[in-house]
């Protein structure tokens, strides 16, 4: 299982970039991973729905309702990156809208299937691990080298791999339809 440290050393090498054995050493190396680790992973996560990301829970709705538009509201959990069902259904289904951490919809039950940040990297799995090391080597590129070129090239690498681990790693479970960032793919 990747630690921290372990997916900071893969993009560190990737690079030819010195490789650090904690994320408080005080080397370029430590500071870029501690600055850009915590928003890769985060980016990562939300490209669509990791196995392992994915959480299931029944919302319990607030004592206050919404001052207008919708009768209920529910607050969403504090590790929510984006919800991808509600009552098993697409959330473009139901009017709705996420707003300051809650769920404001007009059902008087709500279960929610959600992508969740993971907080520890042994967590991730193979195929989240290895997009977040494509991301963060892509993401310190023009630090370590001064190449945009190399830079840009690693986003697109990044970018490609992404949608692959994101299918190899949904091949687990009957088959479902895989969605990543809604626009991305209208160009």
């Amino acid at each position: 299982m990747a630690s921290q440290i372990d997916i900071c050393n893969r993009a560190l090498i990737r690079l030819g970039a010195p490789t650090i054995t904690s994320i408080d050493d005080n080397t370029k190396s430590a500071k870029l991973c501690k600055k850009l680790y915590d928003m890769v992973v985060s980016e990562v996560h939300g490209e669509g729905p990791w196995s392992n990301a994915v959480k299931r829970v029944a919302l319990a709705q607030n004592a206050t309702a919404p001052a207008f538009g919708y009768d209920s509201q529910y607050t969403l959990p504090s590790d929510l990156i984006k919800v991808i069902a509600i009552n098993d259904i697409t959330p473009g289904d139901y009017d709705h809208r996420v707003e300051n951490g809650n769920l404001l919809i007009s059902l008087d039950a709500v279960s929610i299937q959600y992508i969740a940040l993971l907080s520890t990297p042994g967590s991730f799995g193979n195929y989240l691990t290895n997009s977040i090391v494509d991301l963060l080597s892509a993401e310190m590129a023009y630090a370590f080298t001064g190449n945009g070129s190399l830079a840009t090239s690693l986003r697109q690498n990044y970018m490609s791999r992404v949608r692959e681990n994101l299918a190899m790693d949904n091949q687990q479970g009957s088959k479902d339809v895989i969605q990543v960032r809604d626009l991305t793919d209208v160009r």
